[in-house]
């Protein structure tokens, strides 16, 4: 993961010293979105049709571009983001569908997102950085990050770290296939965005990408319950307490038990046959370093820009 985010820093440095005048540095502000284990009706899933409007959070981002033909371009960016979700905002469930089986489940998670990007733009039509004639287009985007994420649950008035305490048996003997995650993990954003010119320098962006990672683990839900008695052979009453009460809620939803046979030992607590992922929607605005008739270093194309401006 080192010599991935080593990677990401030099060739953000290498593009920004190659040709100022291709390039541009903006600042965005959106919205974030997560698709998992907990949401909304029915099984949870990483893509758009599990969208929870009632969990979007706010988004920020520092970007720089570098145009190297009308055509493509690379965008490196610096995003920070929170997710979450909470199984008791459910409503309007049938005993023993999906989504009662979630909200009996009753867990809930909050996390920052904190992400380094690199990613590849295509664009749909002709464009140039701050022409007047090729000021607008669609585009595709996509690439590699890198990012670190750190889910927290409430407990007794305060939000607590879930990695460390492993409320899936993590690195106990009973469990010794089960390693703690890594809170750094890669993904593959993939979007579409669109670039309007809005004159010779300053250019509005708006784009929206999906992020695929390769964790289940963003709201601490990936497997199955364990037995309380796993966290009471390894951890002080105290922790044990704690650790037990943050895997396992349904008991603050059903007082007296009726259906805790459904968080018993061994029953299904998240679906680890997906991974989870999270989507950033962003508006943002750039300022272009340049002449708009010298767009590119190809001499052929700054011809075709002069004779068009």
């Amino acid at each position: 993961m080192k010599k991935l985010f080593t990677l990401f820093s030099l060739s953000a440095v290498l593009l920004f010293f190659n040709d100022v005048k291709a390039q541009e540095v903006g600042f965005g502000v959106g919205t974030s979105n997560y698709f998992g284990d907990l949401g909304r009706q029915g099984m949870g899933n990483s893509y758009v049709s599990d969208l929870w409007i009632e969990e979007t959070k706010p988004s920020f981002t520092l970007f720089y571009r570098y145009s190297f033909l009308e055509r493509f371009a690379v965008k490196s960016s610096l995003s920070l983001g929170w997710i979450g979700a909470d199984d008791a905002l459910i409503s309007d469930v049938e005993r023993g569908d999906d989504a009662w089986f979630r909200q009996y489940r009753n867990l809930h998670f909050k996390s920052h997102i904190f992400e380094l990007s690199v990613m590849g733009e295509v664009n749909i039509l002709p464009y140039a950085p701050g022409s007047y004639r090729d000021r607008f287009t669609p585009y595709i985007t996509g690439g590699i990050s890198v990012f670190h994420f750190d889910p927290k649950a409430e407990y007794n008035g305060e939000w607590v770290r879930l990695q460390p305490l492993g409320t899936e048996g993590q690195n106990t003997p009973e469990y010794p296939d089960r390693q703690k995650y890594s809170l750094i993990q890669p993904a593959i954003p993939l979007g579409l965005g669109v670039k309007y010119n809005i004159n010779n320098n300053l250019i509005l962006n708006f784009e929206v990408a999906h992020r695929f990672t390769f964790t289940d683990y963003l709201d601490d839900v990936s497997l199955d319950y364990v037995d309380r008695r796993v966290f009471d052979n390894n951890y002080e009453t105290e922790r044990a307490d704690m650790i037990f009460a943050l895997s396992n809620r349904s008991g603050e939803v059903d007082v007296e038990g009726v259906d805790r046979n459904v968080t018993a030992p061994g029953q299904q607590r998240g679906n680890p046959a997906g991974n989870d992922a999270f989507v950033f929607t962003t508006i943002s605005l750039s300022y272009y370093f340049g002449n708009p008739n010298n767009n590119f270093t190809d001499p052929r194309m700054m011809r075709r820009h002069r004779l068009r401006w």
